[in-house]
């Protein structure tokens, strides 16, 4: 039996992202095999603590969170701070855990570091592009997409953020020091290959998918379909770089189509942005805002669901909500070329368009809508994902590697 430390910038239940969720169903099967766990995570804005750590248990996993010694901003620092990394040299103190797995470094870029100095091997996961870009998603500030940093150059020039340079070569050198690097995707590892990044080593490891999702019977039809309308969802957080401003400017494209779309997801602070939604589906019955929704009953919405629509704006490495739509049997349509696309088009699972290109969204969907049999063939020819009982087993066995190395 081991001791892990999961170290990540949010986590559950008051941040539902993937990262979290992603960090909580690996943690949960690590318990599953014998291991002990615990998550270091941060205080949330708006939640008044003081500088102690706040300790709860969330579904079974003890959680770790402090205050913030750095700053929530559109930019996350990297710079080494010393009162960060007391915190983490004191939660590895208390806990004495036998490895450490970062799973986001954003607000604990300290942690490696520390672990090593305390002799610990550690490993990092790239759920997304925090050591390439410090926008983390590869947007630029007017939301068009990085080509390239440019060694760094391109941090200063184009997105007005100092130190370009030096943030890309600490970045570089960081993952050389984490003893394993683990990539959800090959289109992650070209990603940070093309930058200079030395990948040779790192381990392709896909997300699993949630053990719940069992709406699957390999060789048999999935589910059945509706006939006319065709369900589409959007299951992703109302955020600009989702991208459901693309779903609806696709749906203004073929108006006639016979299709439902239901929107779920939060907008957290970008009110405006889910204003304009509102207003762009303002004059289409078609479409009906349904709100946040709690993963716990994603089997349930896509039991109900003939396409997940996922229009994305930037290359997402992966997706749990393609995942999770996979595993269950449902197709997708997504942006590429992206991790999340690699995932789609590995599964023969659905549809892959450039990104920003209602055009191209209208075409297949419109397609799709007036020939059923086109969604058919795509459901009956799917394969399944990979589950998350493989991707623990898998962690487990680079564990033990890095643990016997020692």
């Amino acid at each position: 039996m081991e001791r892990i430390l999961y170290v990540t910038h949010q986590y559950l239940p008051y941040f539902p992202t993937g990262v979290a969720r992603s960090t909580q169903t690996l943690a949960t099967h690590m318990q599953k095999f014998g291991h002990q766990v615990a998550v270091l995570s941060v205080i949330p804005r708006g939640r008044n603590h003081e500088f102690e750590p706040t300790r709860y248990m969330y579904e079974g996993n003890e959680v770790w969170q402090f205050a913030p010694t750095r700053a929530y901003t559109a930019v996350p620092d990297h710079h080494w701070d010393i009162d960060t990394a007391l915190v983490v040299a004191s939660v590895i103190e208390e806990l004495r855990p036998d490895i450490v797995d970062v799973q986001h470094p954003m607000m604990y870029p300290e942690a490696r570091r520390v672990a090593s100095a305390c002799g610990l091997p550690t490993v990092v996961h790239l759920h997304d592009y925090w050591f390439l870009c410090p926008r983390v998603q590869l947007l630029r500030v007017d939301s068009s997409l990085c080509v390239s940093a440019n060694a760094g150059s391109n941090y200063k020039s184009v997105c007005s953020v100092p130190d370009g340079e030096e943030r890309m070569a600490w970045a570089r050198a960081e993952l050389e020091y984490f003893d394993a690097v683990v990539a959800p995707t090959r289109f992650v590892m070209e990603t940070f290959s093309r930058e200079g990044f030395a990948t040779s080593s790192w381990i392709l490891l896909p997300s699993g998918t949630i053990s719940h999702q069992k709406k699957w019977q390999l060789g048999k039809q999935p589910m059945q379909r509706s006939k006319s309308p065709l369900r589409l969802r959007f299951l992703e957080s109302l955020l600009h770089h989702k991208g459901a401003h693309i779903l609806l400017a696709a749906l203004a494209k073929i108006p006639g189509a016979p299709l439902r779309v239901f929107i779920h997801g939060d907008c957290y602070d970008e009110t405006e942005y889910y204003k304009s939604l509102v207003e762009l589906a303002a004059k289409d019955e078609r479409v009906s805002f349904e709100g946040p929704y709690d993963f716990v009953y994603l089997p349930d919405l896509l039991s109900a669901t003939d396409i997940v629509v996922i229009p994305s704006i930037w290359p997402e490495t992966h997706s749990l909500v393609a995942e999770s739509a996979l595993a269950s049997g449902v197709p997708v349509i997504c942006t590429g070329p992206s991790g999340m696309s690699e995932i789609v088009k590995e599964c023969e699972g659905g549809w892959e368009v450039p990104m920003g290109d209602a055009e191209a969204l209208a075409h297949i969907l419109e397609k799709i809508a007036y020939d059923p049999f086109v969604l058919e063939r795509t459901a009956m020819r799917m394969r399944p994902p990979m589950r998350i009982e493989a991707e623990a087993v898998a962690m487990e066995a680079i564990y033990r590697t890095l643990l016997a190395g020692l």
